[in-house]
């Protein structure tokens, strides 16, 4: 009878079940997890760099405290303006931690649309490459922009006006954070901006429940009826955090399976094929352009 409601079943291989059981009752419980099963093992791997899972979760607390400190309460709305690095996985789960709404702003946005997608988020805060912060600044008094933290990958840093703060110098050496009762069911975890094809960008609301039951189905698809994933395996994580499709069923999945991901910022054809000589990852997730 189920078969014949619903016909694609009878195609599943029999280690994926029809329904998926999410174990988790955040994100951030999620994030802890994974670092109880993988701690010293590579996360991440940014520009030779290896950061291990302890290593995320230190970071992460580090920054959810001085968010903390800095009056950071939960509901309240923190934009990302980022290109793919361990900094975006850092912030998102900081803000996880916090009971924060985490809003996704695309790094190519013009003026225009960033002081859109703040005004229509509320965003106080906000993290963003060194790059873009001039774009920022340029509208930040139109905004409720109150905090603007920036991460640099390396070279020469300009001195910033009172009030705003290189990411590392931002972090918090004494851990000090609150217990926030998450409903993951009801309770917002990001601020997911739409193309605006059809006008206005608009920010779609997913729970921490809508993240962690795609990311688990992805994995369960890719990864459980996998016979030759390796145990310490290498994926390419290139396509864009700030979409959902590069967050949920790349970096997130990335995290579940214990994997060590190489990220990238940007694609770039012939740096990606470098890497696959000379790292051998075992995944990448892509599209038909790329």
């Amino acid at each position: 009878m189920v078969y014949q409601q619903k016909p694609w079943l009878k195609f599943y291989d029999p280690r994926i079940t029809e329904h998926v059981s999410i174990e988790h009752n955040s994100l951030y419980n999620f994030l802890e997890d994974a670092v109880n099963r993988y701690n010293t093992k590579p996360a991440f791997t940014f520009f030779g760099r290896e950061i291990t899972y302890n290593d995320t979760l230190a970071i992460t607390n580090q920054l959810a405290s001085a968010l903390h400190k800095s009056g950071f309460i939960k509901g309240d709305r923190l934009a990302i303006m980022l290109p793919n690095s361990p900094h975006y996985i850092f912030s998102l789960f900081a803000i996880f931690r916090l009971g924060g709404i985490a809003v996704q702003v695309n790094p190519m946005y013009v003026e225009r649309e960033i002081e859109h997608v703040l005004n229509d988020s509320g965003a106080e805060y906000m993290i963003v490459l060194d790059a873009l912060y001039s774009k920022v600044k340029k509208i930040q008094t139109n905004t409720s922009l109150k905090k603007i933290i920036v991460v640099s990958f390396g070279g020469e840093r300009v001195s910033l006006p009172e009030g705003d703060v290189y990411f590392d110098q931002f972090l918090d050496q004494q851990i000090q954070i609150p217990h926030i009762d998450i409903d993951r069911d009801e309770d917002v975890a990001i601020l997911q901006y739409t193309g605006g094809t059809t006008g206005l960008s608009k920010g779609v609301m997913l729970t921490h429940s809508n993240l962690l039951s795609n990311f688990n189905m992805v994995c369960d698809f890719a990864y459980k009826a996998c016979d030759n994933k390796p145990e310490d395996f290498k994926m390419i994580t290139v396509l864009p955090m700030f979409h959902v499709y590069g967050l949920s069923s790349v970096a997130l999945c990335g995290i579940r399976e214990g994997a060590n991901q190489i990220v990238l910022p940007r694609f770039d054809p012939k740096e990606v094929m470098e890497i696959v000589k000379t790292e051998k990852p075992f995944q990448m997730s892509g599209v038909p352009t790329m």
